[in-house]
């Protein structure tokens, strides 16, 4: 989305200014917000909580604490922000984790792998619940820019 938000910045004449790029973030980020919100609208059902602006900035703010992170620091972490401390709880979260990968917001990598599975581009590698202990799981790195730009424009 952001390389079409920068088609019509772009030209053969004229090399791209800042604000060229600056812009097409913008509008990308706006993009970005709005899907986000959306497909976390989705996973978030699964816990039947409301994830309004300020929910999903908190739960972005989470996920991006860090470059990657193991299961069990992100469940901790979840635990915390949705106010889950049961058994029940946690198989809540780690039902949420994975509708976090099933949207695309968070992939996944194996300790002898380099590549990160992201379910829009590896389709094929399954994200398994019972492996959950040996994967370091990553934040979409589009996600992960977002994050990075809104904590400095704090």
């Amino acid at each position: 989305m952001f390389c079409y938000a920068m088609r019509d910045r772009l030209s053969m004449k004229h090399e791209a200014t800042f604000e060229n790029i600056e812009s097409a973030e913008i509008e990308y980020s706006d993009y970005f917000t709005r899907e986000l919100r959306d497909e976390l609208f989705l996973a978030s059902r699964v816990l039947g909580f409301q994830a309004d602006q300020e929910k999903l900035n908190r739960l972005i703010d989470i996920l991006s604490k860090k470059d990657s992170f193991n299961s069990s620091e992100l469940r901790t972490d979840l635990a915390q922000y949705l106010g889950e401390k049961t058994s029940w709880g946690r198989k809540k979260i780690e039902a949420f984790i994975e509708e976090l990968w099933w949207y695309g917001i968070l992939g996944f990598k194996e300790e002898k792998n380099q590549l990160i599975n992201f379910r829009y581009i590896s389709g094929h590698t399954p994200f398994l619940i019972a492996k959950i202990k040996s994967y370091a799981l990553f934040l979409h790195r589009g996600l992960w820019w977002f994050s990075q730009k809104r904590k400095k424009s704090l």
